[in-house]
């Protein structure tokens, strides 16, 4: 049903709650999986890789973590969020102004 348009389908956004960190996670993997891929990871093994799984690590403790919802018909159907990173604690870099600098995290 998502992804098709039907006559007085009720979208809408909402903030984030901390009960949203599955949907979140899911959204991140299909984020990052997005094309046709025969050995496509499993979502549990996705997450063993850093790169996917610090994205959200202690999402909400962080100042400036903040998520935004899509709901279709009250059910969740998307999300958007941001955080800032700083060169300890980062995913793949840390962009200031107009240089970026390689992400100093052990793996």
């Amino acid at each position: 049903m998502l992804g098709l348009y039907k006559e007085n389908m009720n979208i809408s956004l909402r903030v984030s709650e901390t009960s949203d960190i599955q949907f979140m996670r899911e959204m991140l993997y299909e984020a990052v999986f997005w094309r046709p891929n025969p050995n496509k990871p499993s979502f549990e093994e996705s997450f063993a890789d850093p790169g996917v799984s610090h994205a959200l690590v202690d999402w909400g403790e962080r100042e400036g973590d903040a998520a935004v919802i899509a709901l279709v018909d009250s059910t969740p159907a998307g999300a958007a969020w941001y955080r800032f990173y700083t060169e300890a604690n980062c995913i793949r870099g840390v962009h200031r102004r107009n240089d970026t600098h390689h992400c100093n995290r052990s793996p």
